[in-house]
């Protein structure tokens, strides 16, 4: 059972290190958007 646990956890630990890397750009856009949204309210 701890190395099924132990499996899972490295399997998600890897699947969301690749789809960080696949979203890198897309996740920059957003952050830069929030910013000028952030920007634009507090005027």
């Amino acid at each position: 059972d701890r190395f099924r646990t132990t499996i899972n956890v490295l399997g998600d630990a890897y699947g969301s290190a690749i789809v960080a890397h696949f979203s890198r750009d897309d996740l920059q856009e957003l952050t830069s958007e929030d910013q000028q949204h952030t920007e634009m309210t507090t005027l």
